[in-house]
């Protein structure tokens, strides 16, 4: 929603409906396409991937510097809410790869729609 923040601001561009599965407290006058009787919902996320055979020191390494700015940096957690990000959250490896197996399916019923 950040992208298109402007647009909306000025009228530009009217949104009709969010993917996600609750509504966006920042933009909460805009309904999620499941309230309006879609049977579509996905959250965004924004995942890291490293080659195989990366050095798991420098994974770790990246890991952490990522869990500080999302968790502690007040300066981020500001700007990700002025694009209209309701709650960023860090997520390790383990974690990520479960969110990816997940997306496979909550994209799975837009086939229908191609």
């Amino acid at each position: 929603m950040g992208a298109i923040k402007a647009y909306l601001a000025s009228g530009d561009l009217i949104t009709l409906g969010t993917m996600v599965d609750e509504r966006n407290k920042n933009i909460p006058d805009v309904p999620t396409l499941m309230e309006q009787g879609y049977d579509i919902a996905s959250n965004n996320y924004f995942v890291c991937l490293f080659p195989k055979g990366t050095d798991k020191a420098i994974i770790d390494q990246f890991n952490a510097y990522v869990q500080k700015i999302v968790e502690e940096n007040t300066e981020y957690q500001g700007k990700m809410k002025d694009m209209y990000f309701q709650a960023p959250f860090y997520a390790d490896a383990e974690q990520s790869a479960s969110i990816l197996t997940g997306l496979y399916g909550d994209f799975a019923p837009l086939k229908k729609y191609f």
